[in-house]
């Protein structure tokens, strides 16, 4: 049979496909199709063998070498030559098809046909593109109003430069005229970006996102260029005590959270940042807060615990204080008991029984137990003095008395007890114990709490000339 020459040859990895010389020639047309981006080579191959041996070596070599992936395919056509190749990035991502064709006349055995299927991806070399292969943004608007963008595309190398380079000398192009289509009088601030690459850096894909900036970078009033993107969030929440007075002003616990992007320009490390700039924002955010509170400056500094983020560049971190009142009472829990006598004596008489007693008028008595506990911000000396200003006087102001009516013993009230010749009465202090607890110091700076348990016993004294007795 007569061996087919062309002026075709066709290359893929360490395989040329040409005449019979070869081993593998060429057998018909070769179609080529050209996309955007992609090139695809269809043609059939018929392998000679100078036996049956030599031919079933060579279609083995051939069915692996087209199965192996990304290797570099050289065309040509005459004088024309097509080129896709890793190394100078005009090609990647090359695979290959292979099929036999079991109809073929040139299946002897000797000889097999092929039918091979090659593609490859090619770069976005076209002039007004450059490695550009394609970008789109979408846009939107938040409730508040603030604008938001999002911008993703697909770079690909361009020789000598990998697509991520490539990236790095369009993309800002790309984003000032997306920025300049949307609105070229806006400010605005990047706040994410992904990039995909494949593994040879041969194609990329990016996303960048961008929000509307109509705001300072900073919350202080020195404009702080390393930190990005800042947010301060205030909540404040009463202290309550379970004892403390209905009336009693209630310290307030505030905690100030904050939370900011660190410049990637700036090389200092994230302590140095939080002490020098994010310290002195939150304890001023503090004395305002505190100020615009009560009009003063009285705070105690509980917590102060940053948080920094090597990996995101981030640092955030949170002030606990709390705030006192104009007053200095900061709880009081007030504790009343009677106890009253009756006056009765019992004296044993003769009687049936062995036990028997008679029941005879005596003196009665009543006295009042109070209990204050109070706790103040200020020493023990002026908790003490809360304590006896809220333990001055029982409450009670009609307490039974005893006296004999009628015939038998009955306690009786203030007002009764004037109605059988009873000239009314008052609470006489007997006695007073106390204790003092503190000042325990905290905060900073460090405000004393001092709290003292005061208990007084007052007696009742009814001014009566003689016992009442009726029957």
């Amino acid at each position: 049979m007569a061996a087919i020459t062309r002026s075709i040859s066709i290359s893929y990895g360490a395989l040329t496909f040409s005449d019979a010389a070869s081993g593998y020639a060429i057998e018909g047309p070769v179609s080529s199709a050209f996309a955007y981006r992609r090139a695809t080579f269809d043609f059939s191959v018929v392998v000679y063998g100078s036996s049956v041996a030599d031919l079933e070596t060579k279609c083995t070599n051939l069915i692996n070498q087209i199965r192996i992936p990304f290797l570099n395919i050289i065309v040509t056509f005459g004088t024309r030559v097509h080129s896709f190749k890793e190394s100078d990035k005009t090609g990647w991502d090359a695979e290959g098809k292979i099929e036999p064709d079991d109809a073929s006349v040139f299946n002897t055995h000797t000889t097999r046909e092929y039918s091979i299927s090659l593609q490859v991806t090619t770069p976005a070399d076209a002039t007004v593109d450059d490695g550009v292969s394609g970008y789109s943004y979408t846009h939107s608007i938040g409730p508040s109003g603030i604008r938001r963008f999002t911008l993703i595309g697909t770079i690909t190398a361009i020789n000598p430069l990998f697509s991520e380079d490539k990236y790095e000398a369009k993309i800002a192009a790309i984003v000032t005229a997306t920025k300049a289509a949307i609105d070229p009088s806006a400010q605005w601030t990047e706040v994410l970006e992904d990039r995909g690459i494949d593994r040879f850096d041969f194609e990329m894909t990016f996303s960048r996102s961008y929000t509307e900036r109509i705001f300072k970078d900073s919350l202080s009033a020195d404009d702080v260029a390393a930190l990005k993107q800042p947010s301060i969030t205030i909540i404040p929440s009463l202290i309550y005590d379970a004892n403390a007075l209905p009336d009693t002003p209630r310290p307030i616990e505030t905690v100030i959270t904050y939370q900011a992007f660190v410049d990637s320009t700036v090389t200092v490390d994230l302590v140095t940042i939080w002490n020098e700039h994010v310290i002195p924002l939150l304890t001023e955010q503090a004395a305002k807060y505190s100020t615009e509170l009560f009009g003063n400056d009285t705070k105690s500094v509980q917590e102060i615990s940053p948080t920094f983020s090597p990996t995101g560049n981030t640092v955030s971190g949170m002030i606990r204080f709390v705030v006192f009142g104009p007053q200095k009472v900061l709880a009081v829990q007030i504790e009343e008991s009677i106890q009253t006598s009756a006056g009765v004596i019992k004296v044993g008489v003769y009687g049936r029984t062995p036990y028997q007693r008679a029941r005879l008028p005596g003196q009665a008595t009543c006295k009042a137990t109070l209990t204050a506990t109070v706790t103040v911000q200020g020493s023990t000396a002026e908790a003490l003095g809360k304590a006896r200003g809220f333990a001055n006087q029982p409450k009670t102001q009609s307490p039974p008395g005893a006296r004999l009516v009628f015939g038998e013993y009955k306690l009786l009230t203030r007002i009764e007890a004037g109605k059988i010749g009873g000239r009314g009465g008052d609470w006489t202090l007997e006695s007073e114990s106390f204790q003092l607890i503190g000042p325990i110091y905290s905060g900073d700076p460090p405000i004393p709490v001092s709290t003292c348990v005061l208990v007084r016993v007052f007696d009742y004294d009814e001014d009566i000339s003689e016992t009442a007795l009726r029957r």
